[in-house]
């Protein structure tokens, strides 16, 4: 228990010392809070009357639609390092299944 009241004393001097660090760490929170909850009261949800729902099918099966029409993974940013990532990307995981798909920076 000494140990604890020692902590917690020591936790409070440090903070006291470093006030606007201290004010920045409760007010950020406060403030992202009031942020959203405003948010959330001002922007109306809409309910969707028909939702579309796609058949499932299993992962190993995909559709023929899906290889003749998604040929393409965009991303970004192009440099070095995402170039050769979604180089190998597409050689591991679609070359090898027969899937014909290019990389294309945005």
């Amino acid at each position: 228990m000494k140990e604890l009241k020692l902590l917690l004393w020591k936790n409070f001097k440090i903070l006291s010392r470093e006030k606007v660090s201290t004010l920045v760490e409760i007010l950020f929170p406060m403030t992202c809070v009031i942020l959203f909850a405003t948010i959330r009261v001002v922007i109306k949800r809409q309910e969707t009357q028909n939702p579309v729902i796609y058949e499932p099918f299993h992962i190993s099966d995909i559709p023929k639609s899906v290889r003749e029409n998604a040929s393409v993974i965009y991303y970004t940013p192009s440099n070095r390092v995402t170039d050769s990532l979604v180089n190998v990307v597409l050689k591991k995981f679609f070359t090898r299944r027969g899937l014909n798909y290019t990389g294309k920076f945005l």
